[in-house]
């Protein structure tokens, strides 16, 4: 997780922060700051299961705590292969922790590629 941690966790002016583990909608233009791994993994487990067409990831690593827990991986594997026409496209910051690791999230995205017809 990139940043610095004391912006990441203040509030910008105006900006609504609701309770944690409170339900916010993702397309309710408020924020919800996560603060904790496990409210990192369930929004992102979140963000996952809602995904129709496209998932777009930012990240610095493929961080194994989030993007490689089983839930996180079904949800993506479901999206992909429910649709013929879902994408799911990562941005890694540094590739090369990724690759050095043995990353569950790749080792998906390598099974998966080979069953979507090109």
């Amino acid at each position: 997780m990139a940043g610095n941690t004391e912006e990441r966790t203040k509030p910008a002016a105006g900006d609504k922060v609701p309770a944690p583990g409170s339900d916010v909608s993702m397309g309710s233009g408020t924020r919800t700051i996560l603060s904790t791994m496990p409210e990192v993994r369930d929004a992102s487990l979140k963000v996952a299961k809602s995904a129709q067409r496209l998932l777009s990831i930012f990240t610095q690593d493929l961080e194994p705590l989030v993007y490689g827990e089983e839930p996180f991986l079904e949800a993506i594997k479901r999206l992909v292969l429910a649709r013929s026409y879902a994408k799911v496209r990562v941005l890694l910051a540094d590739p090369s922790r990724a690759m050095v690791d043995n990353n569950r999230f790749l080792a998906l995205a390598r099974r998966l590629t080979s069953c979507i017809p090109t």
